[in-house]
Parts: C-alpha cells; structure tokens; sequence
C-alpha cells in the first residue's frame, strides 16, 4: 500500500481511465484539483465530478485558491477537502507564491480562519518564505503536501529545515515529492537519498510521500508511477531502516492525518 499526499489526475487528459484505475487500488490517494487559468466553474464542475466517482481511498484537495466570489469559494469548501494552498508560484491576492515577492495578505488570512472553522488543513506547497512562516502562525493544521527540502536541492519550491522545524512542531505532514528537480538528481536513488535526508534530521513521523503524479513529468527511474513501492522499500532497508518505519512513510502517517478527515 501506498498513500500519496499529492496526485494531479483529476486534471490529467486521461482522468476517467486513471479515476477508474484508482479507485480499484489500495493506495489512498489524495487528488489535487489545481485551479491554474481554469475558470471557477469549471473547478466546481470537476469538484462535483470528483465528489460523485470517489471511493474510500480518495481524497480531494485544492491547489491555488484564488477564487475570488465567496458564494463559489463556500461551495468548493463544501466538499470538504482535507487541504487547501493558496497559491502557486506566483503571488495572487491571498499571498506569496515561491516565485514572487508577495506577502500573506488579509484575504489570505480570511481564507485560514476559514479553513479552520471547516478543520480543513492549510498546505504550505508553493508558498514563498514569507508568507510560509507568515501563515503557518494562523493555521490550526498546517502541512507542506508535495515538496522537496533544500538542504538537499536549494530550489525555490523546496523547504529549508528551519520550515520543516516548525510543521513537526504543530505536528503536521512533508510530503516528499518526486520532481528530480526537487530531488537534486533522477537516477534510482534520488527519493530515498531525500528521505534519509529528512529522517535524520527530524525522524519519520512527520514524513510522507507526495508525488505530484500528473503534476510533473520529471520522474527519477523507476518512480514515475505506483509501482515503485518495492524499489522504495528495498532502498530505504539498505540503509538500515526498519519495516515499521519505511511503513509509516510509505502509507502510516498520512493515512492516520486522513483518518479524521472524513
């Protein structure tokens, strides 16, 4: 089993084919609806298309909620995503994409209290420094989704330790994504090199795999779909790491985050 904190197929040009495929796995997979240039119907046309197919072991959530007109921001928040960015690289009226130089604005601060209320996480993905450690102090849940860390690869979309610090100290989730730009590198190696990194440094309980599948399309050998869990585990075993904790990463932790979110 494999739970993935990140995967974009709603959005992909095969979305009904993989949407049928999911739903007969046992992964659990959370479904990242990405606004992008898409209108606000349109996302609450996929939202209610996701709500209508979805299955036990999928989850939505909402990457970019610069959605301005509350009457359709309330409806897509009644779907009740267990996560929310609000932003993607660059700045939008709610805050700082990790592309810009904008700050968490008292829109975006509307928006956490909001998400609060619902016991809907915020997801720091995407944000920029700024607004990362200006947000993270209003949110009751905060997580970081998908994402790679830069003491590994010093790239804008990547969080520093002292980021990674202060999402275990409110007990939230890292994702780990699978961009080998993220990853400084995409021989077979690269994801469990990134893990390690973080596991020694903070230990695995806070530590998760989001993929950003259909996100991207830089994928390391080997890990450009779910049939990398052997591959993942054989790696992480050779460096010492016991079932239990490859298990946690591997589905435990975001599975047990997912548990009460439902």
């Amino acid at each position: 089993m494999i739970a993935d904190f990140h995967n974009d197929f709603l959005t992909s040009e095969n979305c009904e084919k993989v949407f049928a495929e999911y739903k007969k796995s046992k992964n659990i997979i959370v479904c990242a609806l990405f606004k992008g240039e898409r209108a606000d119907k349109t996302l609450l046309s996929l939202a209610s298309f996701f709500d209508e197919n979805k299955s036990e072991n999928l989850y939505l959530s909402f990457e970019d909620f610069s959605v301005k007109e509350e009457k359709i921001a309330n409806e897509l928040l009644s779907f009740s995503p267990v996560a929310v960015t609000l932003t993607w690289n660059n700045a939008n009226f709610l805050a700082g994409g990790a592309k810009s130089d904008g700050e968490l604005t008292d829109c975006g601060k509307k928006l956490i209290k909001k998400l609060n209320e619902k016991k809907i996480a915020l997801d720091g993905a995407h944000l920029n420094e700024k607004s990362f450690f200006a947000a993270v102090e209003f949110a009751d849940t905060f997580v970081v989704t998908h994402t790679g860390f830069k003491g590994v690869r010093d790239v804008k979309r990547n969080v520093s330790d002292e980021q990674i610090k202060i999402v275990t100290e409110k007990n939230g989730l890292v994702g780990l994504a699978f961009y080998s730009d993220f990853l400084g590198g995409s021989d077979e190696n690269a994801v469990v090199k990134s893990v390690d990194y973080f596991a020694q440094k903070f230990g695995v309980k806070n530590l998760c795999l989001g993929t950003d599948f259909f996100g991207c399309e830089d994928f390391p050998l080997g890990y450009g779909d779910y049939g990398f869990e052997e591959r993942f585990e054989s790696g992480l075993t050779k460096l010492g790491y016991k079932t239990e904790h490859i298990n946690a990463i591997k589905f435990g932790n975001l599975r047990a985050f997912l548990s009460n979110r439902r």
